[in-house]
């Protein structure tokens, strides 16, 4: 019920009888003093209420659902309506933010411009950042305005409680999503994958992860650690995994000593945390960019932390991370690589890591063992004879491996080649020099 005569818009629930009681309306006062304002005409778009005040030619935007001291305040200053077309009070305003203007046979349709409203209603502080995101979520189409509010947050360094408290209210809506689209089918869904989401948020102003990484962290980050020109952020495919990671080249060759945890780490780290406590495991986009800043900045102490506690979750990329980090000297990362590449069947990882640790003797077992026929026995053999410091505490290590190796070529000549458990044959390509038989079987 809009009333001219005292300024005052009533709204009652219709919909649910609980609440639909007069104690439960919510009543907009439009003007500040106790003079009539005149007629009233009501719009709503994109959930926001927009009041007419017809002859003061003045317009009021506001969202129910934001109050500050349980008074729904204007979302922006009064907003003066020009009109060449007549005076406003003939128009009629129809339901889906329609005008009518029946003397002229005109049709208007209302639109918002959200960015506009937004500045204005940040001109009048203090706002929090949850606030304003909730104000922004129950919009459609705002995620560029959403992206540009946290990245203008991590540029002011907006306290890591305040950024905690954002990062609920913005995760909390992507849960929502992916609760709706997991029982869309029906039967509930264990999981729902980001292409899935990506489709379905299109239009929405919620970000996942993927988002959150290429629009807000990524940037940032390399626009505040000046690698503009060695990490290139230009229109890059959003789903490829490689032009969001930190090359490893920086990763391993910054400066950096550790310390303290740098501020963009420190948020970043929040959002994972409000992902987990909401029961959204984060995507390998988020997964793989938390493990490089964590190398970049050498908070590698965090590191080993979130991968013992599962934070970090097991991937072929992540094992791959943890080889180059054990090569560069990290010897916490051998193991982990190990035990890593073993539970996502990296096998030529793990190879690569008996090898680089000097398990000679478990090389050729494992092969044989997990059947994997791309490795290369020229390898391990060179290896281990350039290994100066292994072959003079054990001078009979080589003979020891070749014989495995001999032993594993009879078994699987013996092994019948179509049986789905025989033994792979093993790759002898340039082995001759250690197994001079290859040579007189090359030739008979």
């Amino acid at each position: 019920h809009a009333d001219g005569l005292t300024g005052k818009v009533s709204l009652r629930n219709v919909t649910n009888l609980e609440q639909g009681t007069p104690e439960h309306d919510i009543v907009i006062d439009i003007s500040e003093s106790d003079a009539p304002v005149g007629p009233l005409r009501l719009s709503v778009v994109d959930n926001l209420l927009i009041v007419h005040c017809l002859e003061r030619m003045v317009a009021l935007i506001f969202d129910i659902r934001h109050k500050e001291r349980d008074i729904v305040p204007s979302l922006i200053s009064p907003c003066t309506v020009t009109s060449h077309e007549g005076p406003l009070v003939i128009w009629d305003y129809l339901d889906g933010g329609i005008v009518l203007d029946a003397s002229k046979g005109v049709v208007y349709q209302l639109r918002l411009d959200c960015g506009i409203i937004l500045e204005d209603f940040l001109s009048r502080p203090p706002h929090e950042l949850a606030t304003v995101l909730k104000l922004l979520l129950r919009r459609t189409g705002c995620r560029d305005h959403i992206v540009q509010l946290l990245r203008k947050g991590l540029v002011s360094k907006t306290n890591s409680s305040e950024m905690a408290q954002g990062f609920q209210v913005l995760n909390s809506a992507y849960r929502q999503v992916i609760e709706a689209l997991s029982q869309k089918s029906g039967t509930r869904q264990t999981t729902v994958s980001l292409q899935e989401l990506e489709a379905q948020i299109a239009y929405q102003s919620v970000l996942s992860e993927k988002d959150m990484v290429t629009l807000v962290f990524h940037p940032h980050f390399v626009m505040s650690e000046g690698l503009e020109e060695s990490i290139p952020t230009g229109n890059n495919d959003s789903f490829a995994l490689e032009n969001w990671t930190i090359p490893e080249s920086l990763r391993v060759t910054n400066p950096g000593k550790g310390g303290k945890t740098p501020y963009v780490l420190s948020v970043v780290i929040s959002y994972l945390r409000s992902l987990l406590g909401l029961q959204i495991l984060p995507h390998k986009i988020l997964q793989c960019f938390v493990f490089d800043i964590c190398v970049y900045f050498r908070q590698e102490h965090l590191l080993q932390q979130l991968l013992h506690y599962h934070v970090l979750l097991d991937s072929p990329e992540l094992a791959l991370r943890l080889q180059i980090l054990a090569k560069d000297s990290r010897s916490w990362a051998t193991q982990a690589s190990l035990d890593m590449a073993l539970r996502v069947r990296e096998f030529s990882v793990v190879a690569e890591m008996l090898l680089f640790s000097g398990q000679y003797l478990d090389i050729v077992p494992f092969i044989v063992t997990q059947k994997d026929v791309n490795f290369k026995v020229k390898t391990l053999l060179e290896e281990l004879e350039s290994d100066i410091k292994a072959n003079s505490e054990d001078p009979e290590l080589m003979q020891h491996v070749l014989t495995e190796i001999r032993l594993w070529k009879q078994e699987a000549d013996l092994s019948p080649r179509s049986a789905e458990g025989g033994v792979p044959q093993p790759d002898l390509d340039g082995c001759e020099k250690w197994l001079p038989e290859l040579v007189n079987t090359l030739t008979s």
